[in-house]
């Protein structure tokens, strides 16, 4: 079978669907004790950006070297995103927040929860400890309010993790990183 050379998946994507197929459909054993907490990775891409992917391990907090805004986003574009907790314990939860400026065009997978506040749009995936999983996946496409040329703001894409902190489940294990954005004409 030819597919047509346009249509063919990049390289990378197909490696990164594999490895997510891979961690989400092996199951977990949740440990007697668990004390490490979750690893959380954001990647963003479209236009003005390429490509960013932001983790914690290594960083809690990611801005520039003066500590303004770590990425530049565009007004009015769409932009995909991929957010991913992995906990070799298992994972209970996985939320990544943002302005409610931003309009969520796309999620996946169909259990997301979408909560639309007044102010906050949260993105919220539940593990379940009688199936627990060793990482949760949220991705899909987001899209930039439009601004005024000469407007511009700033927002912080807040992600939390939790594992079900052992059996017992009485301290699970957090994970919280931010990510200071700025929209406006480059």
């Amino acid at each position: 079978m030819h597919v047509p050379k346009n249509s063919r998946a990049p390289v990378g994507f197909v490696a990164l669907a594999l490895a997510v197929l891979l961690i989400t459909g092996c199951a977990t054993v949740i440990p007697e004790v668990d004390t490490t907490p979750p690893r959380v990775e954001l990647r963003i891409s479209g236009e003005g950006v390429g490509s960013e992917t932001m983790s914690n391990p290594p960083r809690e907090s990611w801005t520039a070297p003066d500590e303004t805004q770590y990425l530049d986003l565009l007004p009015g574009t769409e932009y995909r995103f991929t957010f991913t907790v992995s906990d070799s314990g298992g994972v209970a939860r996985a939320t990544l927040a943002f302005i409610s400026d931003i309009e969520v065009v796309a999620v996946e997978p169909d259990d997301v929860i979408v909560d639309e506040g007044s102010l906050v749009t949260r993105l919220t995936q539940r593990g379940d400890r009688g199936d627990p999983r060793t990482a949760l996946v949220i991705s899909g496409r987001l899209l930039t309010p439009r601004l005024a040329p000469s407007q511009a703001t700033s927002f912080t894409f807040e992600v939390e993790s939790s594992d079900f902190g052992g059996r017992s489940g009485r301290d699970p294990n957090q994970t919280f990183m931010s990510v200071n954005t700025l929209i406006s004409e480059l």
